[in-house]
């Protein structure tokens, strides 16, 4: 009796998914990043509470809430630093005194937390990260124009690393962000709403961006269960190797 053939299995490389800043559009991969907390400091919440008051030399003290999910993330409140939260990246990076100050920030962030080598060896850090956050309103992308309106949105944000904000919102930071909306008394659980297993929708100066985060409470710790975000597969090569016979 013959052994039954192996089903053969294709990728699938176009479907309808379309991301805030990303050309095109792609067939739909989730990726859960559950199991990436603490990627840099080892612990979800590395100073061991939700929020935390940082001092900055020169400057008034700033309430955070630090999150170290798929990456190490700084969340404050937009009207922190004088800020609407819709600004166009642009404009951020032109205010130098904006600028000075939230590296002020993040460098503060990383001495208490044991990265003052890393942050001084660099010229531009780009850990920990800083995400300034508004409750849902209306803006325009800075891509196309398209009007992103607030009943579509959880929070809006700004990133900003290694000198410049970001155009979007990064996969890491994302997820991280999902992480952190589901932590009671956290700021981005207090922007958003109560805290509870479901996807959330992210606005960015692209347009927006989406995860499905799960987080529960077992005893003092806190416990990601999901925090999944959807990438595009293409496509982006294909071609034959000829080798010489006596290669084979």
């Amino acid at each position: 009796m013959s052994a039954p053939r192996q089903r053969r299995r294709r990728s699938i490389t176009q479907g309808d998914l379309q991301i805030g800043g990303v050309p095109g559009r792609g067939a739909p991969i989730a990726l859960d990043f559950s199991r990436a907390v603490g990627a840099i400091t080892g612990r979800l919440l590395p100073f061991g509470e939700v929020q935390t008051e940082i001092a900055v030399p020169g400057r008034e003290s700033v309430t955070v809430s630090v999150v170290d999910g798929a990456n190490l993330v700084i969340y404050a409140r937009a009207e922190s630093f004088g800020l609407s939260g819709t600004e166009d990246p642009l404009v951020i990076d032109s205010d130098l005194a904006l600028r000075a100050h939230m590296d002020a920030l993040r460098r503060e962030v990383a001495i208490r937390l044991g990265l003052s080598d890393y942050w001084h060896q660099r010229s531009a850090p780009s850990t920990p990260m800083l995400v300034m956050l508004q409750k849902p309103r209306d803006y325009h992308t800075c891509t196309t124009g398209e009007l992103i309106s607030a009943d579509r949105l959880d929070l809006v944000c700004r990133q900003y690393a290694s000198g410049s904000a970001s155009k979007t919102l990064a996969g890491t930071v994302t997820v991280t962000t999902g992480m952190a909306c589901g932590i009671s008394g956290s700021l981005p659980a207090q922007l958003c709403g109560a805290p509870g297993p479901r996807r959330y929708t992210f606005g960015h100066p692209s347009g927006v961006i989406h995860v499905d985060a799960s987080v529960a409470r077992c005893g003092n710790e806190w416990h990601v269960e999901q925090a999944a975000i959807e990438r595009t597969a293409r496509r982006i090569a294909e071609g034959r190797v000829f080798l010489r016979g006596n290669c084979l």
